[in-house]
């Protein structure tokens, strides 16, 4: 399963939270709801009823966040993944890789 993020590029939360997932070796597609040929994407937000970007989905679970506080934020997004098993797991993978790369 992939963790997928739903954004713009000219979202300025949409770029935290990627800055943020790399930061931090979480492993994510994004997907720019701005780009023409993303009529599929923007239907599935429209079908989840999604009011605010960036959406984060991860199999049949989603989130959308509205703060205006990056720590906030940022807290919120790790919480989640943790929630959901990711966090761990893909810290613990991206140690293993880096460990393989020494």
């Amino acid at each position: 399963m992939v963790l997928k993020v739903y954004g713009k590029e000219t979202c300025k939360f949409c770029n935290i939270a990627k800055d943020y997932l790399d930061e931090n070796g979480i492993s994510y597609e994004y997907i720019d709801l701005k780009l023409k040929d993303n009529r599929e994407a923007r239907k599935l937000m429209s079908d989840l009823n999604v009011k605010h970007i960036p959406v984060f989905v991860y199999g049949d679970n989603y989130v959308e966040w509205n703060t205006k506080s990056e720590n906030l934020f940022k807290e919120a997004i790790k919480r989640w993944l943790e929630n959901r098993g990711i966090w761990k797991k893909e810290r613990k993978r991206n140690k293993i890789q880096n460990n393989k790369n020494s």
